[in-house]
């Protein structure tokens, strides 16, 4: 963990970044959608009080890397699903907003539900196929970036955005 967030942590603030990129004719909407997700969380936990920051980290041709910091006070007991929580307001936020899942800080087992979201269910078949083509043990990196093959009819329905917490917690044990 950063020094920030362990210095946060020590005085129950839970705080984080969110990080994407858009194209320019999206920067402005993403922007207000994803700044607008966090304080209804702020809203619904926190009686409105909160952090939110966002400032533009890179530019290109084409767009720009939005980069999110939050902070609200911890949900004392209930630290993990208060993260997760802001975690997927502000993912759902920037996917629903045309943003990428990821600008540079990369994607991982926390953004695994967005996957196939990101890159289509023939992008997660075709990356499956080229990891167990260069990695046919599975000992690199194994569960963390890949979604598990789908197992039974509800992990369709659970993936596609009705309970991403139900699945990162039955998957992942987070």
């Amino acid at each position: 963990a950063s020094v920030r967030n362990q210095r946060a942590n020590r005085r129950a603030v839970m705080c984080d970044v969110s990080e994407t990129s858009a194209t320019w004719a999206n920067v402005l909407p993403l922007y207000k959608n994803t700044i607008a997700a966090i304080r209804a969380r702020f809203d619904q936990e926190q009686g409105g009080h909160g952090y939110v920051g966002c400032h533009i980290s890179h530019t290109y041709k084409t767009g720009a890397c939005l980069y999110f910091t939050y902070a609200a006070k911890q949900i004392l007991g209930n630290e993990l699903d208060q993260y997760y929580g802001y975690k997927t307001a502000i993912t759902d936020a920037i996917m629903a907003s045309g943003g990428t899942l990821s600008h540079h800080h990369a994607v991982g087992y926390e953004h695994m539900p967005w996957m196939e979201q990101e890159l289509s269910p023939r992008g997660v078949e075709t990356l499956r196929a080229l990891k167990e083509s260069m990695d046919p043990k599975g000992i690199l990196n194994p569960g963390k970036l890949i979604p598990p093959r789908p197992t039974a009819p509800e992990f369709a329905a659970t993936t596609n955005g009705k309970d991403k917490a139900a699945v990162r917690k039955r998957d992942f044990g987070r």
